[in-house]
C-alpha cells in the first residue's frame, strides 16, 4: 500500500495515504484521482467499484491517542461510523463543522510517484506493518488514515478490496 509522509501542515511528518476534499462539481473518482495527481503527481486506476466511507468528527478534532485506542464494534470505529457502498457520483455534506466523510477509493497508482510540497517522502508498506507502528507510536499517523488501517486489517472493508488488498503487497 502506498503512504506519504506530509509535507504540509496541518499534520507535517504525519503519515497518511494521499487524500484531500472534493471540489464543487467534481465526482468521487475525481476528485481521487486530483488528489493522487496533485499529492504525489501520478496518474490513479480505480480498481473497485466500492468505497469505504468513515464518517465522523474531522482529523482536526482529533487526538493520536483517539485513533490509537478506537475499538471496532459493529458499524463504530470509535465515535465514527463506517460503511461500504458503491461508488455513485453524488457529494457528501458534512454532517455538522467539526464533522466530516471520508470517502476512500481503492485505486492503483500508475507511474512512478513523486515527492512534491504535499508529500515530502512516499514508501510502500504493509498496512499491518504502518498499523504496528502506530500503535507501538514509533511513527506519526493521521487519525483518520490510522482509522482506515485498522478496518482494513480487520476486513471490514468492502468485499471487492479484501483479495486486492489480500492478494497484492502493495
Amino acid at each position: 500500500m502506498l503512504f506519504i509522509i506530509r509535507g504540509e501542515e496541518p499534520r507535517r511528518g504525519y503519515i497518511s495515504i494521499p487524500e484531500g476534499h472534493m471540489k464543487r462539481g467534481e465526482s468521487i473518482i475525481q476528485a481521487a484521482k486530483r488528489e493522487v495527481m496533485e499529492e504525489i503527481s501520478a496518474e490513479m486506476e480505480v480498481v473497485s467499484e466500492e468505497i469505504l466511507i468513515i464518517e465522523g468528527k474531522a482529523n482536526i478534532w482529533l487526538s493520536d491517542e483517539y485513533a490509537i485506542s478506537a475499538r471496532i464494534e459493529g458499524d463504530k470505529i470509535g465515535i465514527h461510523k463506517f460503511r461500504s457502498e458503491k461508488i455513485y457520483n453524488k457529494l457528501y455534506e458534512p454532517i455538522s463543522e467539526k464533522d466530516k466523510v471520508y470517502v476512500y477509493v481503492l485505486g492503483k497508482v500508475k507511474g512512478k510517484p513523486k515527492v512534491t510540497e504535499s508529500a515530502s517522502a512516499i514508501f510502500f508498506e504493509r498496512p499491518d506493518v504502518v498499523l504496528a507502528n502506530a500503535i507501538s507510536k514509533e511513527v506519526l499517523i493521521e487519525p483518520t488514515t490510522l482509522l482506515l488501517l485498522k478496518l482494513i486489517t480487520r476486513g471490514k472493508v468492502p468485499k471487492s478490496w479484501k483479495c486486492i488488498l489480500g492478494c497484492n503487497s502493495h
